[in-house]
């Protein structure tokens, strides 16, 4: 994993906020780049790093066996119960993104960011009861349109509920719910 430049420093609305991200994040899926964002609280003295999900547009992958296809960063979403995950959302309402906010420390030469207790709601206007961010996943569509009509899918899993087939994702980096593991989602950059 590499830190540099975002894709796109564009100002975006977040609440009452107007965010730009500040990084990109290289080396969690192909040759993607997860913008993300760092806010500091001199008062409070605290940092956050926001990971930026964007159901707007997938970008170009370049490279492997996923070449010439897109991926986008999206939520893995979840209801009030552990066993209502829900896979491929690439709608995340209005707007069509979100930051899922992690606090940061600086330790010994490293960073570390973690997302715990995980009860983060999408913030966006919604109408999703599945809206409690567990995760980020990387998924795959056919073309820079992030939405279900270019969401890959696959020929041998079906959804046990609606019967549809499963979308494709690339990778998945996935918290725990609620306060069942304290280590929730971490990454660490030494």
């Amino acid at each position: 994993m590499t830190v540099g430049d975002p894709l796109s420093t564009e100002k975006l609305v977040f609440g009452t906020e107007e965010i730009a991200n500040n990084l990109g994040i290289r080396g969690l899926a192909a040759n993607l780049v997860m913008d993300a964002c760092v806010v500091i609280d001199y008062t409070g003295q605290s940092v956050r790093l926001g990971l930026f999900m964007d159901g707007r547009k997938a970008q170009k992958i370049t490279e492997g066996a996923l070449a010439d296809t897109y991926g986008a960063f999206l939520a893995e979403l979840e209801g009030s119960n552990w066993r209502q995950y829900e896979f491929g959302r690439t709608d995340l309402g209005d707007p069509d993104y979100d930051w899922l906010w992690m606090t940061a420390s600086i330790g010994d030469g490293s960073i570390e960011a973690k997302y715990f207790p995980h009860t983060q709601k999408i913030s966006s206007k919604h109408s999703y009861t599945r809206d409690t961010i567990i995760g980020i996943e990387v998924m795959n569509f056919t073309s820079e349109s992030a939405d279900d009509a270019s969401l890959v899918r696959s020929t041998t899993s079906k959804n046990t509920e609606s019967g549809a087939y499963q979308a494709d994702w690339i990778t998945i980096y996935q918290a725990n719910y609620g306060t069942s593991d304290a280590n929730g989602m971490t990454l660490i950059k030494n």
